[in-house]
């Protein structure tokens, strides 16, 4: 795969820093600090950058056992609903 530093732009709105927020607050601050903020509160970031930081954050969580890590790749996974863990 070709994985160079090109290709299109990736706009953050709110509810996707929410959930970055949740799962890896260190990446939505270095996302932030380099996007440009729009007036809707969304940030315009370049894609390749989004991509990179979620590989090196799931990558960081190889290994870890099943509930120590935010991230997980799942291939060949179809997600039917999502339902939030309760209190």
């Amino acid at each position: 795969r070709d994985f160079s530093n090109r290709g299109a732009t990736f706009g953050l709105a709110r509810n996707g820093q929410s959930a970055l927020q949740e799962i890896c607050p260190e990446l939505l601050e270095e996302l932030k600090s380099i996007g440009i903020a729009l007036s809707t509160g969304a940030y315009m970031l370049p894609w390749y950058r989004v991509r990179d930081g979620l590989l090196d954050a799931a990558r960081a969580n190889e290994g870890k056992e099943e509930g120590e890590g935010n991230i997980q790749i799942l291939s060949n996974t179809s997600v039917v609903s999502a339902v939030p863990e309760s209190d």
